[in-house]
């Protein structure tokens, strides 16, 4: 079942290792392929190898890498249709301007509405004992 998102923010190197990644840093973790929705390459010194790539186009597997500013800046994507990350952009461009504006303005109403849960819980102080 796919449901990891696995975010790199420190150097580190990316292998395959049979049917896993492995991300060897000071110590080293491996993922399953099979568990991995998206890996998010947020550093700029990650080395990664060919089969790691390759695993990621056979598992459907979306992998973005982010620029200095820790922005989205590229996406490697499986080139046939059967990936997840594949299947929900058609989903997205297939919608029309009325459907896309209706889920943008809930999307940023969520947005505003974490902003808001976080300031709370970042500003709270419980009473002193």
């Amino acid at each position: 079942m796919v449901w990891r998102s696995v975010v790199i923010s420190q150097p580190a190197k990316l292998k395959r290792e049979h049917f896993s990644l492995v991300i060897e840093q000071s110590q080293s973790a491996r993922v399953p392929f099979e568990d991995i929705a998206v890996i998010v390459l947020n550093n700029r010194e990650i080395t990664i190898t060919h089969p790691v790539l390759s695993a990621c186009a056979e598992y459907g597997i979306g992998l973005y890498s982010t620029g200095d500013n820790h922005q989205p800046n590229g996406v490697f994507l499986p080139f046939l249709s059967h990936g997840r990350a594949t299947r929900m952009m058609r989903l997205q461009l297939k919608l029309d301007k009325p459907q896309a504006k209706r889920a943008w303005a809930e999307i940023v109403k969520s947005k505003i509405s974490n902003q808001a849960v976080c300031l709370k819980m970042a500003f709270f102080s419980p009473p002193p004992p």
